[in-house]
């Protein structure tokens, strides 16, 4: 299981408090608006002299510049490695987690303020915009005010540059609905007060707003992962290491880029890229309004364009997404390429003893059907007999099955050995569908055999040899001929998560015997005995064919003659096959959220629905 910890980058109290927190310049425009109350008849005097304070901010400029910036970030021509998604129904179960947690209330270390108390809050997404929506309490360390009660719209503007995400806060509106007075009562209860300072502050929010810092978090690299190849080898395993190798994961430096529309937030991210075909901007900040908002529109649907076209061309677009809370799209050629620069040039070397005991179940062994070949012309004219029997004997063999048996042999076999290998590389496909093992593997020991053939349950008798036996102790060595080993990578879809499968593909390999089973069967004396001349029939034709044939599987006459003469093995192993499953959770500090996730054919795609749903999708 993985598990992915976005704390530092998603922390929502801190980015709720960002928007509404007041600070000690916010303290000096209140102050400042207090004084606007008290000289409402010099109103274009005061209303110059708080534009100098506190030069108002234009929002639409700060949409404007932010659309800019995330269009600087995305580039066209580029493969992005992931695709996030955040949908509406996600954020209020953030915004609902937030408000159960018994972290409403935030302490001010300032001698004005107190402490300040969320006591509702919503967020919505907007056009490259995330929206808020907070009911909060100030209370004041202040000798005529105890608190005020608000209700404030506000907006954050996101956007990356570079490896730094930021956060440009502005204010749609600030409502009073209550001031707590000390000694003052009265006051409390004057409705027209409120409303004269609501009236107030809509006039000047844009100076409001011109006070507000731009906030920024920068995205540390992902740091570079070093893993020993020893550690991955269980103890007691038998397994002796001769050269260790060391798997490097790169560190990753992160750059995104950020698309808002009401129906949710979508990041799409680059690993040590950096765009290059930057996106200019055009000149607005001599336009009005009208035309200011007509440039975002178009600056909106482009950004919307692009994220649409990159998304399609990186990653799958599976039909489950559209139901999903929070969706997760990592490329697979992503996957491919760091993994293949971590396994590159791995050289990692490593030895192992192993030994065997076990008997073998008689078996039949069969034999080829002979042919036979009669006398013709002449020679049936001087010998017509021996051309009638033999014509015959032809056709009775032609009745008989294409392969005969010509006895059983079972028996028990033990060996020990060592095995030796050394692993260069190993490189997986783009579409992450295969793996490619670069070896060099070799082998040898001691084998021991003693294995009996019974020639009476077939057509050994024939050849007056019922009995044989097969007894030896031959050194031997090998390798494997295969260059490289070769697995089949296949991703298999659950309801619940996906399964990585990897099917490695057979294996040839060749052993060499020090004596061949033909000599170990002449020097047994008891084989002379029991069979005499049909020794010499059955030792190349029987010989280790029945060992082979049946132990091994070799079915070509060729390879078993080999074997039995030679003591010569070319065969072909079937590996064990592995099954591992995926999952995959994303922690915050509202909760921890599974993410289902899905094979597909550019991306392993992740999706979280609400756990009140039974499923996100099948198996698409």
């Amino acid at each position: 299981m993985h598990t992915t910890n976005i704390y530092k980058w998603f922390d929502l109290k801190k980015n709720l408090m960002v928007i509404s927190s007041p600070s000690k310049s916010h303290v000096r425009f209140a102050l400042v608006l207090v004084l606007a109350v008290l000289f409402q008849s010099c109103g274009l005097f005061l209303k110059g002299s708080i534009n100098r304070k506190f030069p108002p901010v234009i929002t639409q400029d700060m949409k404007i510049a932010g659309a800019c910036k995330n269009l600087n970030a995305l580039d066209t021509t580029l493969n992005y490695d992931v695709s996030m998604q955040l949908r509406k129904q996600m954020l209020d179960s953030l915004v609902s987690e937030l408000l159960k947690q018994n972290t409403r209330s935030i302490v001010f270390d300032q001698k004005e303020l107190d402490s300040l108390v969320i006591k509702d809050a919503s967020l919505a997404f907007g056009e490259q915009e995330l929206l808020a929506n907070t009911e909060q309490k100030l209370y004041l360390s202040h000798k005529r005010l105890k608190n005020v009660e608000y209700e404030v719209n506000a907006a954050l503007i996101p956007y990356y540059s570079g490896d730094t995400l930021y956060l440009n806060p502005y204010f749609n509106s600030i409502k009073i609905k209550h001031i707590g007075f000390k000694g003052l009562g009265f006051l409390t209860r004057q409705k027209p007060l409120y409303k004269l300072l609501n009236n107030i502050l809509s006039q000047h929010l844009a100076n409001l707003n011109g006070t507000l810092k731009t906030y920024h978090v920068k995205l540390k690299p992902l740091p570079q992962d070093n893993i020993q190849v020893s550690t991955l080898i269980s103890a007691g395993s038998g397994v002796s290491i001769e050269t260790d190798a060391t798997i490097t994961f790169k560190g990753l430096k992160p750059q995104f880029s950020i698309n808002i529309n009401p129906d949710g937030m979508r990041m799409l991210g680059l690993f040590n890229a950096d765009p290059v075909n930057a996106f200019e901007c055009p000149s607005y900040q001599a336009m009005d309004l009208s035309e200011k908002k007509r440039v975002f529109m178009v600056l909106d649907k482009e950004l919307k364009n692009r994220f649409e076209s990159i998304d399609k061309r990186n990653f799958d677009t599976p039909e489950w997404e559209a139901n999903s809370q929070m969706t997760v799209k990592i490329r697979n050629g992503f996957l491919s390429s760091n993994l293949n620069e971590a396994l590159s040039n791995l050289n990692f070397r490593f030895s192992a003893n192993k030994s065997f005991a076990q008997d073998i179940p008689r078996a039949g062994v069969y034999v080829p059907r002979p042919g036979l070949s009669c006398p013709s012309g002449w020679r049936c004219v001087i010998n017509p007999g021996f051309c009638a029997a033999c014509n015959v004997a032809k056709h009775a063999l032609n009745v008989l099955p294409s392969r005969i048996k010509a006895g059983t042999i079972g028996g028990s076999a033990n060996g020990s050995g060592s095995i030796s290998c050394n692993l260069n590389n190993i490189v997986f496909d783009d579409t992450f569908s295969s793996v490619a093992i670069a070896q060099d593997m070799s082998f040898s020991g001691k084998l021991n055999y003693d294995l009996t053939y019974h020639g009476y349950e077939g057509i050994g008798f024939l050849l007056s040899c019922p009995y044989l036996q097969f007894k030896g102790n031959p050194n031997f060595s090998g390798s494997i001929k295969n260059p490289e080993l070769v697995a089949d990578i296949t991703k298999t879809n659950l309801a619940d998560g996906c399964t990585l499968s990897i099917r490695p593909r057979p294996i040839q390999y060749q052993i060499q015997l020090s004596s061949s089973p033909v000599e170990d069967m002449f020097t047994n004396i008891r084989n002379h005995l029991t069979c005499g001349a049909g020794i010499r029939a059955l030792g190349i034709t029987f010989g280790l064919g029945s060992i082979v044939g049946n132990a091994f599987k070799l079915d070509d006459l060729a390879q078993i003659a080999d074997a039995a003469l030679f003591g010569k093995y070319d065969s072909e192993l079937e590996l064990h096959s592995m099954d591992l499953p995926i999952q995959y959770t994303v922690q915050t500090p509202y909760g921890n959220f599974p993410l289902i996730p899905h094979w597909g054919q550019k991306s392993i795609n992740a999706g979280y629905v609400a756990p009140t749903a039974t499923s996100l999708v099948s198996n698409k």
